[in-house]
């Protein structure tokens, strides 16, 4: 997956930063800052990529986060979600119509980002405009970022389908010589993870390995 970073400069009242990103043409456009009191401001943007599903618990998301400065020559730094609850804080907006379900991460390394996702099971195009959060910031000069992510629930699952997608994951199955001297298809069965531990790699028997992909 390709990630571009586009930035857009421009100034309508304050200074604004408009940052594309994409990952299936994922983009986070036509950013807005308003300050709100002395310590945070409410950033709107317009979000929206291709490609995006959701079903019951499973589904995709733009984990979206934003940096800060307080002028030109100040170094950019992570910018922190002002959130009273972990799904749809109060003072966000969802979206025209309420389109998408905003979820902020809490505990100690909560806060810095949020997830974007569709408030309903659907599939195909997604697009949200008007989204609004509120930062822990004076400042007014913002940038914001974006990068298309999938939830992977608790539990065992596949790398792979065993299928002949570009660029699969598979679990590696060495070859007979009689195979490599019939050109065989590569095997390429699903490689299972069942752990939270360490994941080996490589051309060696039942090791997750993937085809087209340089290690």
């Amino acid at each position: 997956m390709t990630i571009r970073n586009k930035l857009v400069a421009g100034f309508v009242g304050l200074q604004l930063i408009t940052c594309a990103v994409f990952a299936d043409n994922l983009k986070i456009e036509n950013v807005a800052v308003s300050a709100r009191d002395k310590t945070t401001v409410l950033v709107k943007f317009d979000v929206s990529w291709e490609k995006s599903w959701r079903r019951d618990t499973l589904h995709d998301a733009a984990w979206t986060f934003f940096k800060t400065r307080a002028n030109d020559r100040a170094q950019w730094q992570p910018a922190r979600l002002v959130a009273d609850r972990t799904l749809n804080p109060s003072g966000y907006a969802r979206g025209e119509g309420g389109t998408a379900d905003l979820v902020v991460p809490m505990g100690d390394d909560g806060h810095v980002g949020l997830f974007i996702r569709r408030a309903a099971d659907g599939s195909g195009s997604f697009a949200a405009k008007g989204v609004a959060v509120i930062l822990e910031t004076p400042n007014t000069d913002i940038r914001a970022f974006g990068v298309e992510m999938v939830y992977v629930a608790e539990g065992a699952y596949c790398l792979g389908s065993g299928g002949k997608d570009l660029n699969r994951f598979h679990r590696y199955v060495p070859q007979t010589q009689d195979e490599l001297d019939t050109e065989m298809p590569l095997a390429t069965p699903p490689y299972i993870v069942n752990s939270a531990g360490a994941i080996p790699t490589g051309r060696q028997a039942d090791k997750l390995w993937a085809v087209g992909i340089p290690p």
